[in-house]
């Protein structure tokens, strides 16, 4: 699948003047910059990718350029712990900059976020720019970015290096990000509900204006933040998708249309140690893992919808009835978002048992547990048989209208996902425990970075 869509040649060895192979470390060398927004389901993701490359390929080195943010204070402990485990990898801390006027936050999110992320351009250019200068270090093979950092594109032209967009959404949602400044330039407005359904090449069914991103309606600048965005997708030289061509096949094919930059696909990239939330006061560590300690192995269903991904009350019930029906233990990380915006425990009396269907708890009793956040570190592989993490729920979201071919009831749209996922039935995951999945790449995984690997190296 991928030799299909990425259409290059695999330069594993370079010959020396007797013409044999040179060893791995005479290879070629290549540092690569990072620059991800320090929200914990883009850094903690992009920091886990940088470790696989100079695990498995010591050509590389990275630097990591690091945008603190008073929102996402996690970053410095797990820095910390970071930078005494990895020799390979450095990180910067950019010069803080003033945030944007924070009403806007309460109009637009992503609106918010690709202000606060553009102010610092001039930061990310001095770094790099420092770092080219200097005589002693390995020559940067390119910038790899995050979603909301795409402007910085422009650094890397002005600097004469490829950039690369690493999107921890799944393929789905990269078609649709392809696909909105065709939108904009046919229609140049947001998205109205009453629209009607959108034919996208990553999706088989038309998918309902209804169940896209919220951004995309937003008239207050989510939309133009999105347009803004989506329209430097193209002009990345690659896009990395956490993500495996057995889970989104539909979706990856779509992109072999030679208009598309090359799209590796290298997940599911998970941080299984789980330290990036261990001094977290919101996570009661010894409750979750004693609970999990007393199940059967490869018996609970995982669900993770990301540090900051939230359900409308509607959402949550259907996917509580969906576990329910189901019959089978599960761990739910289930963010709450407050009424004044934030996420996490309230003062303003939101409580589970507000937005759960009624007795929903005490039906559930031991067989299942809820928390705010739960660490996905190796220590709980034995009893999680499943996890429904954020790809699948994007996939879920654009697609709630299977809901239509269900009588309606999304309750058992979720219980089907589930079973789904418990039996492997379409997936390209055999039953029984998923450590193999969880901790080893697959075949078009390892292909997606091999190559990408090989690119950077090689000066492809």
């Amino acid at each position: 699948m991928d030799d299909v869509i990425l259409d290059m040649r695999l330069k594993t060895f370079r010959y020396g003047t007797e013409g044999g192979p040179l060893g791995f470390s005479e290879m070629k060398k290549a540092e690569l910059v990072f620059v991800p927004t320090p929200g914990a389901g883009h850094y903690i993701s992009a920091v886990e990718f940088a470790k696989r490359l100079i695990h498995t390929d010591d050509r590389f080195s990275v630097t990591l350029l690091h945008m603190r943010s008073s929102l996402h204070p996690h970053t410095d402990p797990y820095n910390t712990s970071l930078l005494a485990s990895e020799t390979h990898l450095r990180i910067i801390d950019l010069p803080p900059v003033d945030p944007p006027p924070s009403h806007l936050i309460h109009k637009s999110v992503e609106h918010y976020i690709l202000l606060y992320f553009e102010s610092f351009i001039p930061h990310v250019k001095d770094a790099i720019t420092h770092l080219m200068s200097n005589p002693d270090s390995v020559p940067l093979a390119g910038l790899v970015l995050d979603f909301f950092c795409l402007p910085m594109i422009d650094v890397a032209k002005e600097l004469g290096l490829p950039s690369y967009l690493y999107l921890t959404s799944g393929a789905g949602f990269l078609g649709l990000m392809l696909y909105l400044p065709t939108h904009h330039s046919q229609i140049g407005t947001e998205f109205e509900d009453s629209d009607p359904d959108l034919e996208l090449r990553s999706f088989v069914n038309p998918v309902p204006v209804r169940v896209l991103p919220e951004a995309v309606s937003n008239k207050h600048g989510g939309y133009a933040a999105y347009i803004k965005v989506a329209q430097r997708f193209r002009e990345a030289r690659g896009i990395i998708v956490n993500t495996f061509s057995e889970l989104e096949p539909y979706a990856v094919e779509s992109f072999a249309d030679g208009q598309t930059p090359p799209v590796y696909t290298v997940g599911p990239v998970l941080d299984l140690g789980g330290q990036a939330h261990s001094c977290s006061d919101r996570v009661d560590h010894g409750k979750i893992m004693g609970w999990l300690d007393a199940q059967p192995e490869s018996s609970v269903v995982f669900l993770c919808f990301g540090s900051m991904g939230t359900f409308d009350a509607p959402q949550v019930r259907e996917i509580a009835l969906g576990l329910e029906r189901s019959g089978h233990r599960f761990l739910w990380a289930l963010r709450l978002l407050r009424l004044d915006g934030k996420l996490g425990g309230s003062s303003d009396g939101t409580e589970l048992s507000d937005i759960l269907p009624e007795g929903f708890l005490d039906r559930i009793g031991e067989r299942g547990m809820i928390c705010e956040w739960a660490p996905a570190n190796g220590s709980a592989e034995p009893q999680i048989n499943r996890r429904v993490p954020i790809p699948l729920r994007v996939e879920l979201h654009l697609r709630e209208h299977m809901e239509q071919c269900t009588g309606g009831d999304l309750a058992h749209v979720c219980r089907t996902a589930a079973e789904r996922l418990w039996t492997g039935e379409g997936t390209g995951i055999s039953s029984g425990n998923e450590t193999g999945l969880s901790t080893d790449w697959g075949r078009s995984s390892n292909g997606g970075r091999d190559r990408w690997c090989n690119k950077m190296c090689d000066g492809a």
